[in-house]
């Protein structure tokens, strides 16, 4: 009867102890400010019905995500609460092109380090960005890229936790359809006897690991 009872007395301990650390883990959160879709317009960046949204995403040692409808006349802050202190984290923001799947929008912040009982403030600045598979004898038939809007000869450049993975999927020899090239830049070189204007082109961008975009652009034949 005794050892009975010291094992259940033991058993009430450990899980006090448990819960005691449980309730004593520290957090944080992380706020960030979207743009009413009035501010967007200045910028050049077009929402073109209420079905239009951004999504958010936390990435690195935590991770979550969000959608967020741009709204009319103001801006909009969005909260992530209950993060882990310590964890480090970037916030990334996306817009794909409604009337374009090779355009879309991307920004991605700086690494931030979550502090106990602290929302600290993200800042991301969204660019407009493009998917080409065909940049023309000057830079090359056999480059597949993604570009700021309107400059070809600017290659995209994000943080070095984030990476590519480029699909090319073959319209014209159907005995070797797929290639995969999993990339640190945002271009891949197909050589000299390989046209990407052939090519129907499927870019994945990660961050931490995290997928938070995807471009498609079709074959130019």
């Amino acid at each position: 009867m005794k050892a009975k009872f010291f094992t259940v007395f033991c058993l009430i301990i450990t899980m006090f102890a448990i819960i005691s650390c449980s309730a004593g883990k520290e957090e944080g959160s992380i706020s960030i400010t979207l743009p009413s879709k009035e501010a967007l317009a200045r910028e050049g960046i077009s929402t073109n019905d209420d079905a239009d949204c951004c999504t958010i995403f936390i990435t690195g040692d935590y991770t979550a995500k969000k959608r967020v409808a741009f709204i009319e006349g103001e801006s909009a802050t969005v909260n992530f609460d209950s993060i882990p202190e310590g964890a480090k984290v970037r916030v990334a923001c996306t817009f794909n092109d409604p009337d374009n799947q090779a355009c879309a929008y991307i920004g991605v912040s700086d690494e931030i380090t979550i502090v106990a009982n602290e929302s600290l403030d993200a800042s991301v600045v969204m660019s407009e960005i493009q998917l080409s598979n065909n940049l023309g004898e000057l830079i090359g038939y056999n480059i597949a890229e993604i570009h700021y809007a309107g400059d070809t000869d600017t290659c995209l450049s994000l943080p070095s936790s984030c990476s590519y993975k480029f699909t090319f999927e073959d319209m014209i020899d159907n005995d070797n359809p797929i290639k995969n090239y999993q990339t640190s830049s945002a271009l891949v070189d197909l050589g000299e006897n390989d046209w990407a204007p052939d090519y129907n082109v499927t870019v994945q961008i990660f961050c931490n690991g995290t997928k938070i975009l995807q471009l498609f652009k079709n074959a130019e034949i």
